[in-house]
C-alpha cells in the first residue's frame, strides 16, 4: 500500500521505500577474518583469571 504526503514544499511523495536498491544498506557484514593473535590474548586472560581461586 503506498499512502502519499506532502513534503515541506508541497509536493507528494510516496511514505514507502525509496525506488533505487537498498540491498548493500540494509545487508549486515558478513563475519571478518579472525584474530588469531586477539583469540590468543584472550585465552591466556581467562586462564590467568582464574588461576588464583
Amino acid at each position: 500500500m503506498i499512502e502519499e504526503r506532502e513534503d515541506n514544499e508541497g509536493h507528494e511523495r510516496d511514505t514507502t521505500s525509496p525506488p533505487d536498491p537498498t540491498h548493500e544498506a540494509t545487508t549486515p557484514p558478513g563475519q571478518g577474518d579472525r584474530d588469531e593473535d586477539a583469540i590468543k590474548k584472550a585465552e591466556e586472560k581467562l586462564d590467568q583469571a582464574g588461576g588464583g581461586h
